[in-house]
């Protein structure tokens, strides 16, 4: 009932009260109310494109690695410094963008453990160049749903999802795609195993040259990009 103690309930109204208008301003109120969660049919992440990863980190049972993106293709962040295999990092990329949900609970619903979402599960988090977070979530085990597949005769499997940024950790999501064969025997398959790195995009002159079959000459062909 004293005076300052009103006082103090009215600054605290008139703060609530701007911080709502503000978010009002900006079209939604998802830092008031929290994120509502994706709707089915809709990916988690649509607010980056593939060249816009710079930085991939990931983790599963105990075991990390982060890697770079540099001008001899995908490297790890740490010495040696060996460089991570291109066809592992397109598949983590084009899987991250591709997460399409299938339905969704929250995540207070979910035991973490019985769908695999603990906290050594595989862990993805795709930054920009500049230090940007683009993705961030956790993997658990695959589901009991399978989608339609309408490129090929086989359904497509999904897993649980649980992004893992602020305002989206709410939720736990069944998604399209599974990753998780890549992560077998640890990372030790993300090594680009390739005694060098050629950029394709620098090739502008192919010669191949052998000994025929049955004869003693040499013959070499040249081939240029078309």
């Amino acid at each position: 009932r004293s005076i300052s103690f009103t006082l103090l309930l009215a600054i605290l109204a008139a703060a609530v009260c701007g911080v709502i208008g503000w978010r009002v301003r900006e079209g939604n109120l998802d830092a008031v109310f929290g994120v509502p969660a994706v709707k089915p049919g809709q990916r988690l992440y649509t607010n980056f494109e593939i060249n816009d990863v710079g930085r991939i980190s990931v983790s599963a049972h105990g075991i990390r690695g982060e890697y770079v993106k540099t001008e001899q293709g995908w490297q790890s962040a740490t010495a040696p410094h060996d460089r991570m295999d291109p066809r592992y990092a397109a598949n983590i990329i084009l899987f991250s963008m591709g997460l399409k949900v299938i339905d969704s609970a929250e995540s207070e619903d979910i035991d973490r453990d019985e769908v695999g979402l603990r906290d050594d599960s595989i862990q993805i988090n795709l930054g920009s160049e500049s230090g940007a977070e683009l993705a961030r979530y956790r993997i658990g085990r695959r589901t009991p749903l399978l989608s339609e597949n309408k490129q090929g005769t086989e359904p497509n499997a999904t897993v649980y999802i649980q992004p893992r940024e602020r305002g989206m950790k709410d939720h736990v999501y069944i998604c399209v795609g599974d990753i998780i064969p890549l992560f077998r025997d640890g990372m030790k398959y993300f090594r680009d195993h390739r005694p060098f790195f050629i950029n394709q995009n620098f090739i502008r002159k192919i010669r191949i040259r052998g000994q025929e079959i049955g004869r003693a000459s040499c013959r070499e062909r040249v081939y240029h990009p078309v």
